[in-house]
């Protein structure tokens, strides 16, 4: 049986990055799904995390994940993103650019085989009246 973690609404908070971290770590999941609204917003920044890094990608979530693997070598998960309403666009060169490392897959209109499944990704979403 496949063992995976589905996790979203992160927005950006350093302390719930770093938990999901600790459980991917115990738990030793085949796959973890990270399902959108990622990133730190104009908005929530600040009042999340005052100390979230400028580039986020990059700066944290790169490291972190980086960290991780090597700590757990074989045992490190196939690890799926895919960007929210909340995250902008132009982030999505970085984690694009992260995925050609083989740290995380980007699943936004991609198909990814994982196990015995298929993984795909559509992250539109559609207009909210908010």
């Amino acid at each position: 049986m496949t063992h995976c973690l589905f996790v979203s609404d992160l927005h950006g908070c350093t302390d719930r990055y770093r938990r999901l971290l600790r459980v991917i770590e115990q738990r030793l999941p085949d796959g973890v799904f990270l399902g959108g609204d990622l990133l730190p917003s104009c908005s929530l920044s600040h009042s999340l995390d005052e100390n979230a890094p400028t580039d986020f990608v990059r700066d944290f979530l790169t490291r972190e994940f980086h960290c991780l693997k090597d700590r757990i070598g074989r045992d490190y998960p196939e690890v799926f993103v895919i960007l929210g309403n909340d995250d902008p666009r132009f982030e999505e060169a970085a984690f694009l650019d992260v995925a050609e490392t083989g740290l995380w897959r980007y699943a936004h209109q991609r198909e990814h085989a994982f196990g015995g499944y298929r993984v795909m990704g559509y992250s539109y979403v559609p207009p909210t009246p908010f």
